[in-house]
């Protein structure tokens, strides 16, 4: 009987070794991007700029749900409004404007998605008062989630 036990022991773990395997040779394959349209740009003092940040699936497969935190320094820009794109479903979600980020956490309307790429949110940023002419901030991603998918990320500048 310990035979049977010790056998059974070996294929349970013969299993799940495999399925981790399997996993890992997978991990790391990023099946969607998030970027933002401009990725460069200047804004003179008391001008605006939209920024539109886009999904592209690259791999065909829209995720159910999209979260992030597209950081920028405070110092240099502020984000003054913000508005969900066409795939977004506004119930239920969030896009907070904070004084250093701007994050979302909304699902996404799979069944209306006919392209690879869609824009998730746009944008309006502006100087902020007393910023040095000249002076620039990255905008970054950061805590970005796609369902399952793994994604990559290209953010900006001002």
């Amino acid at each position: 009987m310990y035979d049977e036990i010790a056998i059974a022991t070996v294929v349970v773990v013969a299993a799940v070794t495999s399925v981790m395997i399997g996993s890992i040779g997978v991990a790391g394959e990023p099946t969607g991007e998030m970027r933002l349209t401009p990725t460069e740009t200047s804004l003179e003092e008391e001008e605006s700029q939209k920024i539109d940040i886009i999904y592209d699936t690259q791999s065909g497969e829209t995720p159910s749900s999209l979260e992030f935190r597209l950081e920028h320094d405070p110092e240099v820009i502020k984000v003054t409004n913000s508005k969900l794109g066409e795939h977004v479903n506004s119930r239920g979600g969030s896009d907070i404007i904070d004084p250093d980020a701007f994050r979302f956490g909304y699902l996404i309307n799979q069944d209306q998605i006919e392209s690879d790429e869609f824009t998730v949110a746009t944008i309006t940023v502006e100087l902020e008062d007393g910023v040095d002419q000249g002076d620039k901030t990255d905008l970054t991603f950061s805590e970005v989630t796609a369902g399952t998918q793994e994604l990559e990320t290209t953010g900006g500048s001002i």
